[in-house]
């Protein structure tokens, strides 16, 4: 199996955006992160690695709110553009997932990319959903 055969997921990859607002009466202005409506790279091909002893889910029950997090790997081609904190919409399932760490993962022999690994981090909190 080619490597691009076994990525069987897509996805939609939001990259951050950085904004600076104007300041008003001689103050400096604010700097707003945020993501753009439309994807910046849609349809991608990509690999989540569900339900393996990698992927972490975790319950935290606090007052007033749940915070429920998940971890897992995810792999992309070598020539996708992924970034830390991209915001990555899986397509079958429509969950958000929040980007951490993507690295190159190197051939050793050949010195190549082979393909990018990386941590895909899933927080349900409820005053994250709109």
């Amino acid at each position: 199996m080619s490597l691009q055969g076994m990525m069987v997921h897509e996805c939609d990859i939001y990259h951050l955006q950085k904004k600076e607002l104007p300041g008003k009466y001689g103050q400096p202005g604010e700097t707003v992160y945020s993501y753009n409506e439309t994807p910046d790279i849609a349809d991608q091909g990509c690999y989540f690695a569900e339900n393996v002893a990698t992927a972490a889910p975790d319950t935290i029950q606090s007052s007033p709110n749940q915070l429920n997090t998940e971890q897992m790997k995810v792999l992309f081609m070598p020539d996708t553009d992924v970034r830390h904190n991209d915001k990555v919409i899986k397509k079958n399932t429509n969950v958000t997932y929040y980007i951490r760490n993507p690295f190159p993962v190197v051939h050793p022999l050949t010195g190549e990319v082979n393909h990018i690994k990386a941590i895909a981090e899933r927080k349900s909190e409820p005053w994250l959903a709109k």
